[in-house]
């Protein structure tokens, strides 16, 4: 880690040139806002009056930001908390309550597909995980089977964990 450029101090030494990840986030401007501004979050919304400061208005804009415009805060390096395609950082809400959202709104345009709701969907999985129960209705789910992505965020969507080789198809025909 000694050989990562450090943000914010100046050089000493000789080194090489290096590229560096920086994590940001779409932010709201809750005032007016330079480039390269220091800023913290009050309400979800970046303003140099906030405590912490945790990053810096996107330096490469052209124009200061207008209070209730997006853009992009530049956090401060070293201070996620976690990193694996998306970051975590104490400032922000955690984006497993997007995860649930999105797991949801899936279901729920899967279950759209066959003319059902999410409520509908989830039920009879439950009852086939409970139970062993399959969602027989006549000859309508003949050839027909649950994608193996449901259950994933069937997961997700609920909290509740599927093992492997629960994960089969609840839907049956009558036949």
């Amino acid at each position: 880690m000694e050989n990562i450029p450090k943000l914010g101090l100046l050089i000493e030494g000789d080194v090489p040139r290096d590229a560096i990840h920086i994590a940001v986030a779409p932010v709201v401007a809750a005032e007016l806002l330079q480039p390269g501004a220091h800023v913290g979050l009050i309400a979800g919304r970046a303003s140099e009056m906030a405590k912490p400061l945790i990053g810096v208005v996107d330096p490469f804009l052209k124009r200061a930001v207008a209070k209730g415009q997006q853009f992009y805060l530049y956090l401060y390096q070293g201070t996620i908390t976690s990193l694996r395609h998306e970051w975590v950082h104490p400032a922000f809400a955690n984006t497993d309550d997007e995860k649930i959202r999105a797991a949801k709104e899936w279901i729920a345009s899967w279950a759209n597909t066959w003319g059902e709701d999410y409520e509908t969907v989830i039920w009879h999985a439950n009852a086939y995980l409970d139970s062993g129960d399959y969602w027989s209705e006549g000859g309508r789910f003949e050839s027909e089977s649950v994608p193996d992505e449901f259950w994933t965020h069937f997961e997700r969507a609920t909290g509740r964990s599927v093992e492997h080789d629960e994960r089969g198809s609840f839907f049956s025909c009558s036949c």
